[in-house]
């Protein structure tokens, strides 16, 4: 889904911690994710929450993703294909799938 590698992440933590500590800031990274999103499976969820509180992070801010009119993503969620390749692709739709998702980072 045109996404950077989880490396990345990783990647701008070790930085941001190193400077933090280095100039003495207090600040702290609060990441964002959405859960839901067109080819994330439940297992992706699992993963994602053991990886981010592996890296000492409580999330707290997960957005379930929903279809918004004209993006990429909904017209995933609608007609089931990547527009631009016709690559068949899952989406989660039952209220049942959605939450089980959602509820790795509650």
């Amino acid at each position: 889904m045109s996404k950077p590698s989880p490396s990345n992440f990783h990647q701008f933590k070790k930085l941001f911690d190193k400077v933090k500590i280095l100039k003495k800031l207090n600040l702290q990274l609060i990441p964002y994710f959405i859960s839901i999103h067109p080819e994330s499976r439940l297992e992706d969820m699992a993963n994602l929450a053991s990886e981010t509180k592996d890296m000492g992070f409580q999330l707290e801010q997960v957005q379930g993703s929903s279809p918004i009119p004209m993006t990429v993503s909904s017209a995933i969620y609608y007609s089931g294909y990547l527009r631009y390749t016709l690559k068949e692709m899952y989406s989660p739709r039952s209220k049942k799938e959605r939450g089980n998702q959602h509820k790795f980072f509650f």
